[in-house]
């Protein structure tokens, strides 16, 4: 039981950790390239805010064996 509290901490703590980092890099390459925030937000943040469920449909729907 405290192993698996002590993982689920880590996995909340690393996906907060990995969503600011998302964001501050969203940032700058807003700076960089010059475009709106709009734009990136509906382009690279989408994908990869929507890519992880992308991956476990994908994997859902492949046959494995067994």
């Amino acid at each position: 039981m405290l192993l698996a509290t002590a993982l689920l901490i880590i996995g909340l703590l690393l996906v907060v950790y990995s969503a600011d980092r998302l964001v501050f890099a969203a940032s700058i390459l807003c700076r960089l390239m010059g475009v709106p925030p709009i734009v990136i937000g509906m382009t690279v943040v989408s994908v990869g805010t929507s890519l992880p469920e992308i991956i476990v449909s994908v994997s859902a729907s492949l046959p494995w064996p067994g």
